[in-house]
């Protein structure tokens, strides 16, 4: 059943670009959604963050977020946690390779669950240099990384664009955007400073540019709130192919 909705759901893909839908660029999010399995630990993973009973199913989700232009283009399920970006990679791949269309991703967006190697080498991969992923501030401990002693040494009211940031011991280093953001203090827990890893220059995005442009990383949260609440089917099974196969079909309904 898995196998026939992932072709319908193809299907559909393929006859939004009849309708001309991917005839530009667009921006694209990736994204992780939590269902709590109540406990059940098959195909779950332990994160007691996420769900109350401890354990649940991860699913990450690639969106377009473009103001004109909002649809989720496909899902898959996450077997671990430490491979998360991995997965991530997968899906944008089997996306850009299944759909037997001529893709053209303008842009990469990722919040901090996806900051890793994998998901700068992901981003590489299918636009380039042109991602933003947001960078963790690490605000305790001995062993801090570059980034988190740019965003130490970084004054009060100020931004900073960083060249060649050294991050997790890639061959080819990023840069790192750091905007201060007072007006948004309290809603980006980092503090009143956000930052982002990109391969960008200064040439091509600004700090304010590059704030505002993964400001519409927010309508990934929508399509994932819309979806788990207006379009939410109620299941019991401990199955994950088959809690799979309901979110792709809750995300059928939303597209």
């Amino acid at each position: 059943i898995s196998h026939i909705f992932e072709n319908i759901y193809n299907n559909f893909v393929l006859l939004a670009n009849e309708w001309g839908f991917f005839s530009q660029p667009y921006t694209y999010a990736i994204d992780t959604t939590w269902i709590d399995s109540g406990g059940n630990k098959q195909g779950a993973i332990k994160n007691p963050e996420k769900c109350a009973s401890g354990w649940g199913w991860c699913f990450v989700t690639l969106h377009i977020v473009n103001h004109d232009a909002r649809f989720t283009v496909n899902v898959d399920a996450v077997l671990k946690k430490g491979i998360i970006s991995e997965r991530a990679r997968a899906l944008l791949q089997r996306f850009v390779n299944q759909s037997k269309i001529d893709i053209d991703i303008k842009r990469i967006l990722a919040d901090r669950g996806f900051y890793d190697q994998d998901a700068v080498i992901c981003a590489r991969d299918v636009c380039g240099g042109n991602f933003l992923i947001r960078a963790k501030h690490q605000k305790e401990g001995n062993k801090k990384g570059e980034v988190s002693k740019i965003f130490d040494r970084t004054p009060e009211g100020e931004s900073v664009f960083e060249l060649d940031v050294d991050f997790s011991k890639l061959d080819l280093n990023p840069n790192l955007i750091i905007y201060y953001v007072p007006q948004d203090a309290e809603k980006w827990d980092s503090g009143s400073h956000v930052g982002f890893l990109t391969d960008l220059t200064q040439d091509q995005i600004s700090e304010e540019e590059a704030f505002q442009i993964y400001r519409r990383r927010w309508s990934i949260e929508s399509y994932l709130g819309e979806t788990k609440g207006n379009f939410d089917i109620p299941t019991q099974s401990p199955l994950l192919r088959v809690q799979l196969f309901v979110f792709r079909f809750q995300t059928l309904l939303y597209n």
